[in-house]
């Protein structure tokens, strides 16, 4: 059984993994290598000897897949779509350009980017630059060789940098918060402004409405008491977007004697997300958790600018954002915009649920946007050799954003955590200090008091970072049969997870009797063990490519229509047999080369 360790040991263990990532060696300039074995439908095995190799790998085999996607996200996540796209076009998500140029421009600032940066880990960062440097080898191939994406020819096509990787990661870190109230914190106006950006909140209401259900995924994690051979199961099914910066990508990462892990993972995430080693298997759900509360300031009466605090007038913080805009002539104009903060965060203004007027205003305050522990957290996950492994990295680290955690160990052991980002709110802070007309969407919280009185989140020195739930006091649960956690309410089957349907898939209509898959069932993991290690059948749903002109942009989709659950080679052995199996080895320093010898042929 899972353990519930004191601090001290949990922390330990945390602590040595943190001084092992920083003393491990840093990689020459120019000598990453990476080899990547491809299998049925795509599917990368990458191997490298070190961190910087292996995000070199990764980086490579992504861009050979889903250039165009990554390209157009790093757009998105440097507030740069109205200078490309114009203000008016939206994203994925179906938000209008300018609102979302201008919330990424006041999420990833300079200094909150280079701080995330300056805050991780040798290992992440070798990773990362790894990863920006595979991306960049790939891309100056494929537009040497003239190779099909759509996006060769786009002025936004770029070479990318790790803060561009580091800016699609705090992108991922708020959409569980701040990252729902984008329009609102970009539409927010003083009631005396002059000028006012008009958003669709309809569309955003929307939008966040189906965020848990749209994410909501299915898990299921069985114990020896309940398995027929004894040893651990899992079914991991979760519920995620088809297309769009939370496509996820499955790939297999190896680095002899330190790493072994087969899952998927997010756009830029050069680590498995979901996934399975020789030791343990694990999943995410979406947890009904709140990841942040919005606090209500009572404003000086002079100035709707300036909020009381302790009897106190105090100026909100202006921030100037500019947006390059593209206009029906193509020429390109600066667009100035403020955005207002107090001492507890953004303005943000809903109309109907979170007014700014001259009496009152409401400011948002996320945990996870101090959260640099993120990508640590997984890669600790990855290179877990047991339950307790992970747990003791969760605890101590505390760097999942805001999903559950399903695993299941060889020997049959299951685990639940519910291990994220939480702001220390508790019963009896709610009860003073909530508003309770505000209902249960949203936290409310009086502002007008300082930050160091009661109605200001809880600080606990066994947390990870100021001002969120410790560890201990967050739910855990180990069993020996099961544990589930399950999704709360086309030729592919499946239907809205509202209906019941645990199959859950998401479609919108595209014209008469056609419907187009946006999320639903996206990566199905159904790992068992045995005394080889792990045994593993899996699919994903939407296939590796995102590119239509690719063999794998619906190779695996396909056989998901047809419910052919395939195996998914993890040993040597298993990979060298696949009837696809191919391999590439790259060298960095064999980069400048091989680009050369492509465009001498190119005519």
């Amino acid at each position: 059984m899972i353990k519930t360790h004191p601090l001290a040991s949990v922390c330990l263990a945390g602590l040595l993994v943190c001084l092992s990532f920083a003393s491990q060696a840093r990689v020459a300039p120019g000598d990453a290598s990476a080899e990547i074995r491809r299998t049925s439908f795509g599917v990368p095995h990458i191997l490298a000897r070190d961190e910087q190799g292996l995000g070199y790998g990764i980086g490579y085999a992504y861009a050979q897949d889903n250039l165009c996607l990554l390209a157009n996200e790093v757009v998105t996540v440097n507030g740069k779509r109205s200078r490309y796209f114009g203000p008016e076009q939206v994203t994925f998500e179906q938000r209008e350009n300018l609102a979302s140029d201008l919330f990424f421009s006041w999420l990833n600032t300079p200094a909150g980017v280079f701080g995330f940066w300056q805050a991780q880990p040798t290992q992440v960062r070798a990773l990362l630059e790894g990863y920006a440097k595979g991306y960049n080898r790939a891309l100056a191939e494929r537009v040497a060789q003239r190779q099909g994406a759509p996006c060769l020819q786009a002025q936004w096509l770029r070479p990318i940098t790790t803060l561009d990787l580091v800016k699609l990661t705090r992108r991922l870190l708020v959409e569980g918060g701040v990252g729902q109230f984008a329009e609102a914190l970009a539409g927010a106006t003083p009631p005396n402004a002059i000028a006012r950006l008009n958003v669709d909140m309809g569309v955003a209401q929307t939008r966040q409405n189906n965020f848990a259900l749209e994410r909501g995924s299915n898990a299921v994690a069985v114990g020896s008491e309940r398995s027929a051979s004894g040893h651990g199961m899992l079914l991991a099914n979760p519920h995620f977007p088809w297309a769009g910066g939370m496509r996820f990508y499955q790939m297999q990462l190896t680095v002899p004697g330190k790493l072994d892990v087969m899952g998927a993972a997010l756009p830029g995430l050069p680590m498995i997300n979901i996934g399975f080693n020789r030791h343990l298997a694990w999943t995410h759900t979406v947890d009904t958790s709140r990841h942040f509360t919005v606090y209500r300031l009572e404003l000086d009466p002079k100035d709707p600018t300036r909020y009381l605090l302790d009897g106190k007038s105090i100026p909100m913080n202006r921030q100037r954002l500019t947006v390059s805009v593209k206009g029906e002539d193509g020429k390109l104009t600066a667009l100035n915009r403020d955005v207002y903060s107090s001492v507890f965060g953004p303005i943000v203004q809903w109309p109907g649920r979170l007014g700014w007027d001259k009496q009152h205003a409401f400011s948002l305050r996320d945990a996870n946007l101090d959260n640099t522990r993120v990508l640590q957290q997984w890669y600790s996950m990855n290179q877990a050799d047991s339950l307790e492994a992970l747990q003791d990295s969760v605890y101590c680290l505390q760097g999942i954003p805001w999903v559950n955690t399903l695993a299941v160990d060889a020997k049959g052991q299951t685990l639940y955590l519910n291990q994220s980002v939480v702001p220390f709110v508790d019963a009896a802070l709610l009860a003073q200090c909530s508003d309770p007309a505000a209902g249960q969407e949203l936290i409310v919280l009086d502002g007008s008091r300082s930050a160091c009185s009661a109605c200001s989140w809880k600080i606990d020195p066994r947390a990870a970072q100021p001002g969120i739930f410790p560890a201990q006091l967050l739910p855990s649960l180990s069993r020996g049969d099961f544990i589930q956690q399950a999704a709360d309410g086309t030729p592919i089957h499946g239907g809205p997870a509202s209906l019941g349907v645990y199959n859950a898939i998401q479609s919108v209509a595209t014209g008469p009797g056609k419907r187009l898959v946006v999320s639903g069932t996206s990566y199905l993991q159904l790992v068992t063990f045995d005394t080889k290690g792990p045994q593993a059948l899996g699919l994903l749903a939407f296939s590796e490519s995102s590119e239509a002109e690719s063999v794998h942009a619906s190779d695996q989709t396909r056989a998901f229509s047809a419910k052919q659950w395939q195996v998914i080679p993890f040993t040597e052995a298993q990979i060298k047999a696949d009837p696809q199996y191919r391999s590439l080895v790259i060298r960095e320093a064999d980069a400048a080369v091989v680009v050369r010898a492509v465009n001498a042929s190119v005519p």
